[in-house]
């Protein structure tokens, strides 16, 4: 394992307890309970169906996500950049959230899924792998638990339902594609579900994986996404695409 500098650990750490999970607590305190791991390029990080023993919150690096489908098949999902978001400099990448027990659980929802987020007994549903050179912290779930019970019920629903609703959103609206049949319907299905308000779509990863996403050829993605730009619906973005016309993309979906 590569070795910290000193300074370079307290850097994490300063920025790890600005964390709403880590407010309430002290760098000391936090420094004796989590670890922070090096991984290389391409190393892994944890497997699908392992279980969930650790929160692991993305120091500085980039990871990508992937689930092995039943025919054997890895699917890229999501992948998580340090680089990308200076707004959330330290991301948890868990997909699968330990349950709290004995404890009231959030109200969760998501727009574009119609599907509730499950542990799947508290067993990872996606293999992360590093993408470059990644440090990662890593808090152990019997950790979390006695960090839980010392902190205000509504500061870590917040956070929580927040956490939720970023898988729901970025990860498990997926599922919603399998009632999808033509390549027109996932990719409008897609742009609608990623676009913020000002309608731009980020897309932080290739146009590749963007159709191993959608099950779709890479060629059947870029010839549907140049109509779509011909017929003024979307247009090309340095960040990815904006959209024109999202009534349009709800039209196809509908029909």
């Amino acid at each position: 394992m590569k070795k910290l500098r000193d300074d370079q650990k307290t850097t994490y750490f300063k920025n790890l307890i600005r964390h709403p999970l880590f407010e309430t607590i002290n760098i000391h305190t936090l420094s004796s309970i989590i670890s922070i791991h090096y991984y290389p390029k391409n190393s892994l990080i944890y497997l699908q169906f392992d279980k969930v023993r650790y929160l692991y919150f993305l120091l500085d690096g980039s990871v990508t996500c992937h689930r092995q489908l039943p025919n054997g098949q890895e699917t890229f999902m999501v992948n998580f950049d340090t680089y990308q978001d200076s707004l959330a400099p330290i991301k948890i990448i868990n997909e699968s959230l330990p349950s709290l027990q004995d404890t009231p659980q959030p109200q969760m929802s998501a727009p574009f899924s119609q599907y509730a987020i499950s542990s799947q007994n508290n067993r990872h549903q996606l293999t992360v792998k590093a993408a470059q050179n990644t440090f990662v912290a890593l808090l152990p779930i019997n950790e979390f638990h006695k960090i839980f019970s010392e902190i205000e019920s509504s500061q870590l629903f917040s956070w929580y339902d927040q956490q939720i609703s970023h898988h729901l959103s970025k990860q498990y609206f997926l599922f919603d594609l399998l009632n999808l049949k033509t390549a027109q319907e996932k990719i409008a299905y897609y742009l609608l579900a990623h676009a913020n308000n000002s309608g731009l779509v980020v897309i932080s990863f290739s146009m590749k994986n963007l159709a191993g996403i959608l099950s779709i050829r890479a060629e059947t993605l870029c010839r549907t996404l140049r109509t779509l730009r011909i017929k003024g619906i979307i247009e090309t973005h340095n960040l990815g695409f904006i959209i024109h016309k999202p009534k349009l993309l709800l039209d196809i979906l509908e029909h």
